[in-house]
C-alpha cells in the first residue's frame, strides 16, 4: 500500500515538476523558510526526469507485489530505496545524472 502511495506521489512529482510536487510542498512551507537564501537552482527536466525514473521503479514493484511476484515487488523497490538514499546521504541524484545521458541519445526532430 505504501509503495502504491509512492507511486501516485512520483506520478505527480514527475508530471508537475518539483515545485508542486507534495514533498516539496511540505519542504517549501517547513524547512526552506529556516535556511538562508537560495544561491543556486537544479534545473527541473533532470528532476522530473528523476522521478519518471522512480515512478517507473515504483510501478513495476507495485505490478509485481499485484500479481504475486514478491520478488519482483522487492527488487524494484530496493532499486528505488537505493536511488533515494544515495541522493538523501550523499547528495546523489542518480536520475539527474542519467538524464544528460538519455536528452544525448533521445531522437531530435530534424528538418523535415
Amino acid at each position: 500500500m505504501i509503495l502504491g502511495l509512492q507511486t501516485l506521489v512520483f506520478a505527480f512529482g514527475a508530471a508537475q515538476g518539483p515545485r508542486q510536487h507534495p514533498y516539496g510542498r511540505i519542504y517549501a512551507k517547513l524547512v526552506a523558510p529556516r535556511l538562508g537564501p537560495v544561491t543556486e537552482r537544479e534545473p527541473v527536466p533532470p528532476l522530473k526526469f528523476a522521478q519518471l525514473v522512480g515512478l517507473i521503479f515504483a510501478i513495476v514493484g507495485t505490478v509485481g507485489f499485484a500479481v504475486g511476484a514478491p520478488l519482483v515487488g522487492v527488487i524494484a523497490t530496493a532499486f528505488a530505496l537505493v536511488a533515494a538514499f544515495l541522493n538523501a546521504a550523499f547528495g546523489i541524484c542518480l536520475g539527474c545524472q542519467l538524464y544528460p545521458l538519455v536528452v544525448r541519445i533521445r531522437p531530435t526532430a530534424g528538418p523535415a
